[in-house]
C-alpha cells in the first residue's frame, strides 16, 4: 500500500482555514487514487490567535480534524511524492498542496462530489462524538454567514501574513471590506434565500473578525422576520464548526469558509470568481452593485474602486 501526507513547513504563517485544507486535500487525493493516508503533527503558527489562546485553539483544531486520523510521528522517510515514478510501500511520501489541488481540479464536478460526500459523512460523524463541541438545538433554520473584515481581529498589515486577496477581490478591483458593496450583495443574497426556500425561521449567524459597527448598513437591508445572531472575533473552531453544521451557508472569498464549505452537506453560496474550485452544492452570489446599471456606471464604481485598492497597495508599500 503507498503511504501518503502532507508536511507543513515548519516557519509556516498560515491561518486555520489555509493549514488545514492542505491535509484534507491530501486525503481526498489518496481516497481518490486508493492510497493510504497518514496524518503527521504540523505545527500551528501563533500569529493569528492572541498567545492566551493558542494552546486551546490548536488543540480544538487538532481535535476537529482528527477525523482524517489521528496524527502520527512518522517511522519511515517522508520523501516528495513524484507521480512519474515508481512508489514504494516502506515511503511515507509528502503531495504538495499543488499536486492535491490540480488532480482534484480536474475531476469532472459529479466524480468530485462524490469524494466530497464521503468526507463530509466522515466529518459529521466524529465531530458529534465532541460534547464540547455540540451547540443548542436552535428553532429555526440556520443560515452561517463568514465575512473578513479589516476593521478588528486579523493581525496587523503585514507583506507576510496579509496578502492582497484575503481583503480585496482583485477580480473586480472591489474590496471586500466596502460597507456599501457586501452590505448590499449580502443582504441582497440572504433576503433571496430565505425567499426562494421559504423559511419561516430564519435565524443568521455572522462569523467575522469585525466590530458590530461595520454591519449596522447590512443588518438594516435585511428581512425584518431574521433573527440576527453576531460572531465577532469569536473562538474560530467553534466558527467554523456552526459553518459547516449550518442549513445554509454563505461563504467568502476565504480558504476558512472555503474549507467549511466542502465539508458542508446543505446549499452553500459563494461570490463569483473565487480561485479555488466550488462544489456542486454551491451557486454563485448574483453581484446585485451592479444590477441595473449603465455601463457607464459600472465603469465609474470600477475606476472608483481600483484607485481605493491601489492607494491601499501603495500604503502597505510604507
Amino acid at each position: 500500500m503507498i503511504n501518503v501526507t502532507f508536511q507543513m513547513d515548519s516557519d509556516n504563517l498560515e491561518g486555520a482555514g489555509s493549514f488545514y485544507q492542505r491535509p484534507l486535500l491530501t486525503y481526498l487525493y489518496a481516497l481518490a487514487k486508493g492510497y493510504s493516508f497518514t496524518p503527521i503533527k504540523n505545527p500551528h503558527s501563533s500569529c493569528h490567535y492572541q498567545d492566551l489562546e493558542y494552546e486551546k485553539i490548536a488543540q480544538d483544531w487538532e481535535d476537529i480534524f482528527c477525523c482524517l486520523g489521528a496524527p502520527q510521528t512518522p517511522k519511515m522517510p517522508i520523501v516528495p511524492l513524484d507521480d512519474s515514478a515508481k512508489l514504494r510501500s516502506d515511503c511515507l511520501y509528502h503531495v504538495p498542496f499543488g499536486l492535491s489541488y490540480s488532480y482534484l481540479e480536474k475531476m469532472s464536478p459529479k466524480e468530485r462530489g462524490a469524494l466530497l460526500e464521503k468526507i463530509q459523512i466522515l466529518f459529521k460523524e466524529h465531530i458529534y462524538k465532541y460534547p464540547k463541541f455540540k451547540s443548542p438545538r436552535l428553532d429555526g433554520t440556520v443560515i452561517a454567514l463568514h465575512l473578513r473584515d479589516r476593521s478588528k481581529g486579523d493581525p496587523a498589515f503585514s507583506k507576510k501574513t496579509l496578502l492582497d486577496w484575503q481583503m480585496f477581490s482583485i477580480d473586480y478591483g472591489l474590496p471586500d471590506n466596502n460597507p456599501d458593496y457586501y452590505s448590499k450583495l449580502y443582504a441582497h443574497a440572504i433576503n433571496k434565500i430565505i425567499l426562494e426556500n421559504a423559511i419561516e425561521k430564519p435565524i443568521l449567524h455572522i462569523h467575522s473578525t469585525g466590530e458590530d459597527q461595520s454591519f449596522r448598513q447590512l443588518l438594516s437591508l435585511l428581512d425584518k422576520k431574521i433573527e440576527v445572531r453576531l460572531f465577532l472575533n469569536a473562538h474560530p473552531p467553534q466558527s467554523f464548526l456552526d459553518l459547516v453544521l449550518s442549513d445554509y451557508l454563505i461563504a467568502s472569498h476565504s480558504s476558512f469558509s472555503w474549507l467549511a464549505s466542502l465539508l458542508h452537506s446543505g446549499p452553500t453560496y459563494i461570490r463569483k470568481n473565487f480561485r479555488h474550485f466550488i462544489t456542486p452544492e454551491t451557486t454563485e452570489i448574483e453581484e446585485i452593485l451592479y444590477k441595473n446599471k449603465s455601463w457607464l456606471e459600472r465603469l465609474l464604481i470600477r475606476v472608483k474602486m481600483k484607485i481605493s485598492y491601489y492607494l491601499f497597495k501603495k500604503f502597505r508599500a510604507h
